[in-house]
């Protein structure tokens, strides 16, 4: 694919969130973007590749609310669906929500007790909704300086 984007130009995608642009004649690869790797959410500021997950005492603006209980994040997976209500998979909300194949693989997926249950600026599964007061957690995501 690399040798045919060097005769054609173009872009290309890449494995981890690289990718290969021609124009020009002249092919540049660019640096994949910081790993995303499961990890438990606790509270306070969590780290997650390019992103700072925080899980304030409190309600804050912008928060996702949702349903307490045992919460991961980590890397999208092809077999992602969320039910919002439906079920689509994770990869046609990606597109639809604009974002682009090479930001895919850094994009964090919150998952609760192990599932798929909410990603930033895509949807929260019915399943990981309050179902009544004093069970919701708030979480923030912002994208690190940098990331």
């Amino acid at each position: 694919a690399l040798e045919t984007l060097a005769q054609t130009g173009g872009a290309l995608s890449l494995p981890g969130g690289a990718s290969a642009v021609c124009r020009d004649g002249a092919l540049t690869l660019s640096d994949a973007p910081a790993p995303l790797n499961e990890a438990a959410l606790r509270p306070g500021d969590n780290l997650a590749g390019p992103w700072r997950i925080t899980l304030p005492d409190a309600p804050a603006p912008d928060a996702l609310a949702l349903r307490s209980g045992p919460w991961t994040v980590r890397p999208w997976r092809r077999d992602d669906r969320l039910t919002l209500p439906g079920s689509r998979s994770l990869k046609r909300l990606f597109a639809e929500r604009g974002i682009a194949p090479p930001e895919r693989d850094t994009w964090p997926v919150l998952c609760l007790a192990g599932r798929p249950a909410a990603v930033w600026r895509v949807g929260i599964d019915q399943k990981a909704l309050p179902e009544r007061s004093g069970n919701t957690i708030y979480i923030t995501i912002t994208k690190n300086n940098g990331g």
